[in-house]
């Protein structure tokens, strides 16, 4: 009889890579194949001598790793590597430092790296017997001055079975955060997010002292970057790695085309926007309806799509720095033309994977536009119509 299990999502997508590397006995290839942010891996990689594969394990307050890889060496050293996996690009998986704790933010991918660094200082001063571990409160502090944390008191973790069964038998009580290690997983190419120049500050983890000083440039050694074609190249996997990649991702990794979009523009919630905003952006997708009508509209939980078999228009709001917000208009690059509109559009972009021009106005200068801009969709519905016929 034949059997087949089928895994989805990014923990499906972590399990399969495991157990890959379990049956292959691959470890030291996945720990080499890391890329890391000093461009020199640590020197203890080569004298590991057997692993524990920590899968998703709740942390409480602090999250739920996906993956924690704790590494012995054969000189009685342990090192301890916090994975945390995402099936976009890096930039299209995190928020800005700057926006504070917004709602999602601990689920971004810096989010939560910064969380497990706050475990692991946390974990320097847990002995191993206390029935809790919880973060220093002028840790805390800092956090709550910089990210305006939404919680009142130190992060903390305190369920009884996984102190005693896991984290204890596994000496997490002699961590220090020099060897904690922290490793993105993401839908990039080489060299990975940590080493690409164009990547906003903003968007890397937050690692904090008790001063509130950023200490990025200390342990930036400490952080690393894997990605799924990497894996897939370097590792032999079992097929199994690819079917649940696939099942998330277009492609192991973004595949690099002329004109393809190298800079992504990320989609943030409505709420987090002004009124002007918010209200400024109805007021266009108003004008759309009048030329699309209502049945081509989707409302998202941060933009608006236009659609004609697939999205050819999309609104988006963006927010560069506190209270500097703007408008997009996105035309797909499956219907753009240089002639469309007298707008000075730019590009392309990536708007969540699939490349984009676009236009950028302050809602202030919305009845400056306005003309234009419903030009613009006349203009693209006609092409539009002409393009699918």
């Amino acid at each position: 009889m034949e059997n087949r299990i089928v895994r989805y999502g990014e923990r499906g997508i972590v399990e399969s890579i495991v157990l890959g590397i379990i049956e292959k006995s691959s470890t030291k290839q996945f720990l080499n194949a890391i890329r890391w942010s000093n461009s020199s891996k640590p020197e203890w990689i080569d004298d590991v001598q057997n692993t524990t594969w920590i899968v998703e394990i709740g942390l409480g307050q602090f999250g739920d790793p996906d993956l924690i890889l704790v590494c012995r060496t054969r000189e009685g050293n342990t090192y301890y590597l916090f994975v945390e996996a995402k099936v976009n690009r890096y930039v299209d998986s995190s928020l800005p430092n700057s926006e504070g704790m917004v709602r999602g933010f601990n689920s971004g991918i810096n989010g939560q790296l910064s969380l497990k660094y706050r475990f692991c200082k946390a974990l320097e001063v847990w002995d191993g017997n206390s029935y809790r571990i919880v973060e220093l409160p002028e840790l805390f502090e800092a956090y709550k001055k910089s990210l305006k944390d939404t919680i009142k008191r130190p992060r903390k973790l305190s369920k009884p079975s996984i102190l005693r069964y896991v984290l204890k038998q596994n000496d997490f009580h002699r961590a220090t955060i020099d060897n904690c290690y922290f490793v993105a997983l993401t839908w990039d190419r080489e060299p990975g997010p940590f080493k690409d120049t164009s990547l906003d500050p903003d968007l890397l983890p937050l690692f904090l002292s008790k001063a509130g000083i950023n200490q990025w440039a200390v342990l930036k050694k400490n952080v690393g970057w894997i990605g799924y074609g990497v894996i897939h190249r370097e590792l032999d996997l079992p097929i199994d790695f690819q079917s649940t990649l696939k099942l998330m991702t277009p492609s192991i990794e973004p595949t690099r085309v002329e004109g393809y979009p190298e800079t992504s523009i990320r989609i943030q919630n409505w709420r987090n926007f002004s009124e002007l905003t918010r209200n400024t952006a109805e007021n266009v997708l108003e004008e759309a309806v009048s030329v699309f009508g209502i049945d081509s509209i989707r409302r998202l939980q941060g933009s608006y799509s236009i659609i004609r078999d697939n999205v050819i228009l999309k609104i988006i709001p963006l927010k560069k720095i506190v209270d500097n917000e703007s408008l997009i208009l996105g035309i797909s690059m499956r219907v753009w033309l240089e002639n469309l509109s007298d707008l000075n559009f730019r590009g392309p972009y990536s708007i969540q994977r699939q490349p984009f021009m676009i236009y950028e106005f302050r809602p202030e200068d919305w009845k400056k536009v306005k003309i234009s801009i419903i030009s613009l969709f006349v203009n693209l519905l006609n092409h539009a119509s002409a393009h699918k016929s």
